[in-house]
Formats: structure tokens, C-alpha cells, sequence
């Protein structure tokens, strides 16, 4: 189970709590899927972003 704790986390952290890699994680950055902050060559996830980027992906269409 994914504990957010903290404010700020990399990519690698959430590649693991996936179960995706780094690079999965890289282009839902570049599908603007997910907000990221990048920092060098490498990104960092506000724990707002991540957590509104999980509610988005278990949401589910009700059917009408």
C-alpha cells in the first residue's frame, strides 16, 4: 500500500509504488497525466499531483 507522507517524491519512488518503471512514469509526465516539477534532467511529484492523479485513475465512467 502506497503511503503518502511526505510532500515531494521522484520518479523512481513512484515507479516502484506503480509497479511501472522510470520511464512509464516519464511519459505520463509528457502526456501531461501527471504534473511534475523538473528539476535537472530528472522530475519530482508533488504529493497534491499524485494524489489527484489517483483519484483520476480509479475513477470509473458510469454508464447512463
Amino acid at each position: 500500500m502506497v503511503t503518502l507522507d511526505k510532500e515531494i517524491y521522484t520518479a523512481e519512488e513512484l515507479a516502484e509504488w506503480f509497479n511501472v518503471s522510470q520511464r512509464t512514469i516519464a511519459r505520463l509526465v509528457e502526456r501531461r497525466e501527471i504534473s511534475a516539477l523538473a528539476v535537472g534532467s530528472q522530475y519530482r511529484f508533488f504529493r497534491k499531483d499524485v494524489e489527484e492523479f489517483l483519484e483520476r485513475s480509479m475513477s470509473y465512467p458510469t454508464q447512463a
